[in-house]
């Protein structure tokens, strides 16, 4: 086939994929641009290395309908070797550039944990340990011990004359790990 041959299948796909989104069908919408996507990349393919403008034009569509699918490491992988391409003219490497860096801030954000709520507690008990190298103190409440984490430069400041004396440590915790607040003696 030839490039205009890959690129009319690619704009009939991405039509198609829009014409989904629009009646609320996301996951068909997807595929839609996965296929059009392959098309264009394949329509780039089919370039004269002389036909820069063209060959820019098309990239930023290929890795654009990537990025529309989901396909966000297809997409990167498109910008880059546009960009790598003698003589991309100068308004396909910005948009190509443009397309990184969303593709990388998505790729973050995906990657980036589910923020967690924490609850700040206070916890009264005797400070039994302290290890300065590894940030962490550890508490005796009751029957059971609490592992503060988060210590800092106060460890040895200021937690020091603390050790097997009765304390108040203040604590934001999720549930499992308790990161250290604030320390106090239990008068």
């Amino acid at each position: 086939m030839t490039w205009i041959q890959h690129h009319r299948e690619s704009a009939d796909h991405a039509s198609k994929a829009e014409a989904c989104l629009r009646l609320g069908n996301p996951e068909k919408a997807r595929d839609l641009y996965v296929f059009s996507a392959r098309a264009e990349e394949l329509a780039l393919k089919e370039l004269h290395h002389s036909k820069v403008r063209t060959y820019g034009i098309t990239a930023v569509s290929a890795a654009s309908l990537y990025f529309k699918a989901g396909q966000l490491d297809c997409a990167e992988r498109i910008a880059m070797e546009g960009m790598a391409f003698d003589g991309l003219p100068a308004f396909a490497r910005h948009q190509l550039r443009h397309i990184v860096q969303v593709v990388w801030a998505e790729q973050e954000r995906q990657t980036r944990k589910p923020e967690v709520s924490l609850r700040r507690q206070t916890h009264a008990g005797v400070l039994r340990a302290v290890h300065l190298d590894r940030d962490w103190l550890e508490v005796a409440v009751g029957d059971s011990h609490i592992k503060v984490v988060g210590v800092g430069e106060q460890v040895d400041d200021v937690i020091g004359p603390f050790v097997n004396k009765r304390v108040l440590i203040h604590v934001a915790s999720d549930g499992e790990t308790h990161r250290f607040v604030d320390i106090e003696p239990d008068d």
